[in-house]
């Protein structure tokens, strides 16, 4: 397997999206080429921290959902006083 097309499969490997036979083929390839050994070990701690970062209470990302959460429940509210007005 060329490194270009291990590239291309890399990010849905890590998340465990690809084929079990499309697996096989690149982790036959990571096996024998280090860099793209190493790419994979950077996707994979890329979607850790962004696993993290949203799971966290703290986060910048819980912050700027509050506002649609608030949203969402006016709209909900509409809804159901609209179809107790109806």
């Amino acid at each position: 397997m060329k490194c270009e097309i291990a590239h291309d499969l890399l990010t849905l490997y890590a998340e465990d999206l690809c084929s079990p036979e499309t697996a096989t083929e690149l982790e036959a390839h990571l096996a024998t080429c280090e860099s793209c050994a190493k790419k994979l070990t950077e996707y994979k701690s890329n979607i850790a921290e962004k696993i993290s970062a949203i799971s966290s209470p703290d986060s910048d990302t819980s912050n700027e959902i509050k506002p649609l959460k608030k949203i969402r429940r006016k709209l909900t509210l509409r809804k159901w006083l609209a179809i107790g007005l109806a």
